[in-house]
């Protein structure tokens, strides 16, 4: 049945289930973690192991083992040369550069109203 679905339609429904998965986690963690010990990161933590697992389970690892195969194909996660490395992270930090100059550009020209203090 599933092959019969569209491929657009079911890239469309793994790309919501991949994302969202990682998503819902993040959100669920943050929100315990701000209620339960604002002062101890502990959610950070907990995310990045599971975002570990959670790449191994994608890259053929883990329950159910009839859909490992698919998994993995459907990853197709390959190792990256170092000068794409390099450029990749150049890309990055030059990408971070500019959005912190935009900042700090915008708050100049822009007056933000500052928040009222309660008496």
């Amino acid at each position: 049945m599933w092959t019969r679905v569209p491929v657009l339609v079911r890239a469309l429904l793994a790309v919501v289930a991949v994302t969202g998965t990682a998503t819902v986690v993040w959100g669920v963690l943050i929100q315990s973690n701000l209620r339960l010990s604002p002062k101890l990161p502990w959610a950070a933590a907990i995310m990045a192991a599971f975002l570990v697992y959670y790449w191994k389970f994608l890259n053929e690892w883990g329950w159910p083992q009839s859909t490992a195969a698919v998994r993995r194909t459907s990853l197709r996660a390959e190792p990256l040369s170092a000068a794409v490395w390099r450029l990749s992270l150049l890309a990055g930090g030059l990408g971070l550069a500019a959005s912190t100059v935009l900042f700090i550009i915008s708050h100049r020209l822009v007056r933000w109203p500052h928040p009222s203090r309660p008496v």
